[in-house]
């Protein structure tokens, strides 16, 4: 996920049921999942490039939306007329107050001495944008970005004479700060400097108290995962014929991580006051881009890049060449073939201890043991426009993967103390699949319907006896 060009983790609210980004944020948003150009790379699987909304230069505009999960509050408009403006949008769930009568009915039936049910879900995102317009060829921008969920449950007992709580809290979210420069040397060429700071965290705490009338103890673990992001970009764009756009730049990412973070406190055994301070990671990552988009005539069309990507961790530089291309064939008026091959590389690795994505996703770097993700994809595509109300398109792909990792079998049994490195291992996949579309475009109604037949699969020495298996990922019929 790429906020003005920067990336950000972990930002879907409850678990995937709502987007991390406010709507009324959004200017624009890209979606790749094939043919990935070269000014993109990080990522296997696909890029999702969002860009957000400046606000308005002369007049003021809001809105409130009340909803029956959550509410939003969006305010633009000029702070200084025609030349600098802002926009601000604020999102908050209800989650938590509207589960908050329920509870209580729910607690107050139950019987004396029985312990109390404790459940509380909330998220809050914002999104803030400064434009400030030079003149008609140059302006710059600044913005806020925050996002964040809090989870808490557990139970509380009741029972004045034996008291004991338990627990449990999680948080996690995003917070970035960006800043960036427009600037138009002409009608064909043109410039972008971006520059961001990103904090993620992920912290899971669980506190367990007894009391009676002896003694009070507790017992409290907690693991944190997080990354921080100082990133400059820049982007240039040539026009050199209408038929042709030329791209290129680069990108310069300071990462610093804390892959695995654990502690344990106890009042009553001291031998378990103890933390798993893993080193913080620090890392290098460069990447360097030229694409050319060219019309060779009303038939074909023509996207080649290339990508250049560094990356330096431990006295450890790896690097690595990603060739793109993609073509497009009119073979008719109706109809047109694509085609496309892409090579990707990914120097940070999400790993996952359950079969859906949850914020206790771990976020894990390359480093001398673990070699970067790599993968290879070729897609293909028939579509098929008789007229302007109906399209219709069938696309294959295949894509290889290497250098995958995943939990050992058996990686429980080590102490919660162990090196994280030791827990994975590293493997290779494959994923392909054909999808089928029919749309509807114009008229009193519209619509589409897709279908797709795919497979995801992963190899592991040290998993499964080393037989190929579905991944979590694998999404047969759809």
């Amino acid at each position: 996920y790429l906020l003005e060009g920067n990336p950000l983790y972990q930002v879907n609210h409850a678990a995937g049921l709502f987007s991390g980004f406010n709507v009324e944020a959004i200017e624009s948003t890209d979606f790749y999942k094939s043919a990935f150009p070269a000014r993109y790379g990080g990522r296997l699987s696909s890029v999702v490039d969002i860009r957000t909304k400046d606000g308005n230069l002369r007049e003021h505009h809001g809105n409130i939306m009340l909803g029956l999960t959550s509410g939003s509050f969006n305010l633009e408009g000029p702070l200084i007329k025609d030349k600098t403006s802002f926009n601000l949008n604020l999102r908050r769930t209800w989650f938590d107050i509207l589960s908050a009568p329920a509870l209580a009915i729910m607690n107050a039936t139950k019987q004396d001495g029985a312990d109390k049910t404790i459940a509380r879900y909330a998220f809050t995102d914002l999104n803030l944008k400064l434009t400030h317009h030079f003149n008609s060829h140059s302006h710059a921008f600044a913005g806020i970005y925050f996002g964040r969920d809090y989870l808490k449950g557990g139970s509380k007992s009741t029972d004045e004479n034996d008291k004991e709580e338990d627990i449990s809290r999680l948080r996690w979210g995003n917070v970035m700060g960006f800043a960036g420069w427009s600037h138009s040397f002409n009608s064909r060429f043109y410039s972008n400097i971006n520059v961001a700071y990103t904090h993620y965290a992920s912290k899971l705490q669980r506190n367990l108290k007894e009391q009676n009338d002896e003694k009070q103890t507790y017992y409290q673990t907690s693991s944190l995962n997080g990354i921080d992001d100082i990133s400059l970009r820049t982007d240039f764009n040539y026009l050199p014929t209408t038929n042709q756009h030329i791209r290129f730049g680069s990108q310069y990412i300071y990462h610093r991580f804390r892959p695995e973070y654990s502690s344990v406190r106890s009042s009553s055994d001291a031998t378990l006051n103890r933390d798993n301070r893993n080193q913080q990671l620090h890392a290098h990552e460069l990447g360097i881009y030229a694409e050319d988009e060219w019309k060779l005539n009303n038939a074909i069309r023509l996207n080649t890049g290339l990508r250049f990507s560094l990356y330096k961790i431990n006295n450890k530089t790896y690097t690595n060449l990603e060739p793109r291309i993609s073509t497009a064939f009119h073979v008719a008026p109706q109809w047109s073939i694509k085609a496309s091959y892409a090579r990707m590389n990914q120097y940070v690795h999400q790993i996952s201890e359950s079969y859906i994505n949850l914020p206790t996703d771990t976020w894990m770097p390359v480093n001398n043991k673990f070699k970067p993700l790599c993968s290879d994809q070729l897609s293909a595509g028939v579509y098929y426009t008789p007229n302007k109300n109906y399209a219709f398109s069938a696309e294959g792909y295949y894509k290889w993967l290497n250098h995958i990792l995943d939990y050992k079998d058996g990686y429980n049994y080590l102490s919660s103390f162990a090196e994280w490195e030791n827990k994975f291992t590293a493997g290779k996949g494959n994923t392909y699949g054909i999808e089928l579309f029919a749309r509807k475009e114009t008229g009193k109604i519209t619509g589409y319907i897709g279908y797709a037949l795919s497979w995801n699969n992963r190899q592991f020495d040290e998993i499964n006896h080393g037989k190929s298996f579905p991944a979590k990922f694998d999404n047969r019929h759809k």
